[in-house]
């Protein structure tokens, strides 16, 4: 673990941490809860892009992706669950660690192995990208996406150590300016299309929460204020929040 929280901020964290550790999720507890939604609120998604066109894939942009199982979690639910008319299911993951995302594309291959399936029944791009500039995503694997998911990423941009004179990764400790670019970057990927999903997992209660993503007084994103959110469990020492927002 970091010695200080304003560590999980630090490109240069992640990359050295990367380097030894295989998987962690930072939601155990309540891990299969959170899988659980991302399945429904995608098949969900899925129900109403099929009553506006007739398109048979659904992109998903997974922010901050880390050593998480949930990519390939996702996708067996789906491939085992889904109930909608059938679709393509096409998963984005970006990270801006190059280790864990050379990692992942191993790790992925091996799951294609396990399972059997093929490249082009389990659409994944691995790739490494900052989340306070996604352009050449949406370029590349855009221009929008139909459901965007965060589980706990924006979390770790907010944690600072308020020390002025440190020299930080990116000017990381510039708390409101990373948080802004990230929601104003998943604004523009969500596209101001009704059926478009932004989820996000996190420990922050809704009242500080909800200042950054719908109340905040100078910045206004594609969800307005559209917004869902409740309690999604207990895991001791803190209380986890899913939050919902449709452009």
């Amino acid at each position: 673990m970091a010695d200080s929280n304003a560590d999980y901020n630090k490109q240069s964290y992640w990359e050295s941490r990367y380097k030894n550790e295989e998987q962690y999720d930072w939601f155990p507890s309540v891990y299969e809860e959170c899988l659980t939604v991302c399945h429904d609120v995608l098949e969900k998604v899925a129900e109403k892009r099929k009553e506006k066109d007739a398109s048979t894939e659904i992109k998903v942009l997974h922010l901050g992706t880390g050593n998480s199982n949930l990519v390939e979690d996702l996708f067996l639910k789906y491939n085992t669950e889904k109930t909608t008319t059938s679709y393509q299911l096409v998963q984005v993951a970006v990270d801006y660690s190059p280790t864990v995302i050379e990692n992942m594309k191993k790790k992925y291959e091996d799951c294609l192995v396990r399972t059997g399936v093929t490249k082009e029944q389990y659409t994944v791009h691995w790739v490494v990208a900052d989340i306070r500039d996604l352009n050449e995503i949406r370029q590349t694997y855009g221009p929008c996406f139909d459901l965007v998911i965060d589980k706990g990423t924006m979390d770790a941009l907010q944690v600072t150590d308020h020390n002025e004179n440190e020299n930080n990764d990116n000017n990381e400790n510039d708390v409101e300016e990373n948080v802004h670019r990230m929601l104003q970057e998943v604004s523009l990927c969500l596209g101001n299309r009704p059926h478009s999903v932004f989820l996000q997992f996190t420990w922050q209660v809704p009242y500080y929460r909800l200042y950054y993503t719908t109340k905040h007084e100078e910045h206004q994103y594609a969800w307005g204020s559209n917004e869902q959110h409740k309690s999604l469990g207990d895991g001791g020492l803190y209380y986890y929040y899913i939050y919902e927002v449709t452009a």
